[in-house]
């Protein structure tokens, strides 16, 4: 079935480079609902799981997809995708679109959706955003709480940042194969189909900006998160350092330390539900199919559960 998605261009303001604009997807739900969703993307990411959209509209949501600045459908030609210098850049777009989906549209309750780097997004604009006590409910698919790293690496990350305030457009001299891409992307060892120029398999240029500002997120997040609405955290039940085609690729994250996950995701607010999906990868999602249905089989028991409590 072809899906009829929307498509909404939000005019955000310029900065030192330009214009800037973010994209708002929306797939609406066939019955009469006043329940929505916003999915916030990863990092060299944007929104193509349609099939994650298809269960939010049959469970009864409106489905919504944002592409940040400089992401996705949002990369305008002068451009430096993905590259931003602050995490709070990101607030003017989810505001936007918040008042969009609760005041245009007219939904009472709005879960928000947020994955891998999408994930610490969306806690920083929950504990700290425009208007935060407009989300109900806050669902983290594998959220990137920190850096997966050595903890002797870990302990130069300050020193990165303070480069990455002086010199925020100096390239990161970092760079990978891209072996989380290779196994998932349908060219390679995946089964899925995605725009390679959107979501590169080695990825966009990373900036010592870039780093700061998640680095900076990150430490916050840590220390100062305290988020009202009830919290759902996914993560794999393990982490995969393999750098090739490796049959534990297809069934760990590759991507982040879930110990990180773990440990950061536990003090994120009042209520927090941690979930580990065995065999997951680092988008729950893009498992093989009997993970997904575990997944989507939790995820429908906690959104009874939370809409049950309004």
């Amino acid at each position: 079935m072809v899906l009829e998605f929307e498509e909404e261009i939000l005019e955000l303001q310029p900065d030192s480079k330009g214009d800037n604009i973010a994209v708002l997807i929306k797939l609406k739900s066939n019955s009469n609902t006043q329940k929505a969703v916003m999915y916030i993307h990863g990092y060299t990411d944007y929104f193509f799981q349609d099939h994650l959209a298809s269960w939010y509209v049959e469970n009864g949501f409106d489905f919504y997809a944002l592409e940040l600045r400089k992401y996705g459908r949002s990369i305008m030609p002068h451009q430096r995708p993905n590259h931003i210098r602050k995490v709070d850049e990101y607030y003017e777009e989810i505001s936007k679109s918040i008042h969009l989906i609760k005041n245009r549209d007219g939904h009472d309750f709005l879960l928000i959706n947020g994955h891998s780097t999408g994930g610490l997004v969306a806690c920083m604009y929950a504990n700290f955003g425009k208007r935060k006590h407009e989300i109900n409910a806050l669902f983290l698919n594998s959220p990137f709480l920190e850096f997966n790293i050595p903890d002797w690496q870990l302990r130069l990350m300050p020193r990165i940042a303070k480069i990455g305030h002086v010199f925020p457009e100096w390239i990161a001299p970092l760079g990978g194969k891209g072996v989380y891409t290779q196994s998932i992307h349908k060219d390679h060892w995946g089964r899925w189909d995605f725009s390679t120029k959107l979501k590169p398999v080695s990825g966009f240029r990373m900036y010592f900006g870039w780093f700061r500002a998640i680095h900076e997120a990150q430490k916050t997040i840590q220390t100062q998160s305290n988020i009202d609405c009830p919290i759902l955290v996914f993560h794999s039940d393990k982490t995969s350092y393999k750098k090739n085609r490796d049959p534990e690729i297809f069934e760990s994250d590759v991507v982040l330390n879930v110990k990180h996950i773990k440990q950061y995701s536990a003090t994120l607010g009042k209520i927090v539900t941690l979930m580990e999906i065995p065999k997951a990868t680092h988008d729950v999602f893009l498992s093989k199919d009997e993970v997904q249905k575990v997944a989507f089989a939790h995820l429908r028991t906690w959104l009874s559960a939370v809409l049950q409590g309004i």
